[in-house]
């Protein structure tokens, strides 16, 4: 099962998917959708990336680039496997052209799946509107593509340093501090040279 995120400055769009059924949808403020991946029983979480076109954005962007990265660090701390995604390939994948809309996404989604349906005869994509759409593409692409996207390993994992542990950044540079410091005393500035004033 794949807990696909499709991720927002303030609120984010969440759907569990098994292959053939949705298992859980929601949209969430941000919080709370951290506290939802903590406890997610999927087995993978995949999150949508936003990429850079050459196009000017603004703070609502940064904001999600921000929230990406703490829900990845949220999914990495249960130690489920965490990939993110790109929309141009999800976009080629279902329409075949990264020129789609999101109504050309939702619309490839409902040929597949089938229609939502009503209440009393509900089909597989009852329940999903607006941005779930794009979080149940991501679950689609993802389910279809079990290697594609880029790997998001917990860098403690690897042995490697987080900023937020005892080795982070901060402690690196106090460390370093007594060796700048040492090289300090031996430093000697050359005597200004004098130059002659036409």
């Amino acid at each position: 099962m794949i807990l696909a995120i499709d991720p927002g400055s303030a609120q984010t769009a969440l759907v569990e998917w098994d292959g053939a059924q949705i298992i859980e949808r929601r949209i969430l403020p941000n919080l709370q959708a951290l506290e939802l991946i903590g406890a997610t029983k999927a087995d993978a979480v995949i999150v949508e990336m936003v990429a850079s076109y050459g196009m000017p954005v603004g703070k609502e962007v940064f904001e999600t680039v921000l929230w990406i990265g703490r829900f990845i660090e949220r999914a990495n701390a249960t130690g489920k496997p965490v990939r993110t995604v790109y929309r141009k390939d999800i976009k080629l994948h279902l329409c075949h052209s990264m020129r789609a809309k999101d109504g050309n996404v939702r619309q490839a989604l409902i040929d597949r799946l089938g229609a939502p349906g009503t209440k009393k005869a509900q089909g597989i994509t009852y329940g999903i509107s607006k941005d779930l759409w794009a979080a149940l593409a991501v679950a689609v692409y993802a389910h279809d593509n079990p290697e594609a996207g880029d790997t998001r390993a917990d860098i403690h994992a690897k042995g490697g340093v987080g900023i937020g542990s005892s080795e982070g950044v901060g402690m690196r540079v106090a460390k370093q501090a007594p060796l700048l410091s040492s090289h300090k005393k031996n430093f000697q500035h050359d005597p200004p040279q004098q130059t002659n004033k036409i």
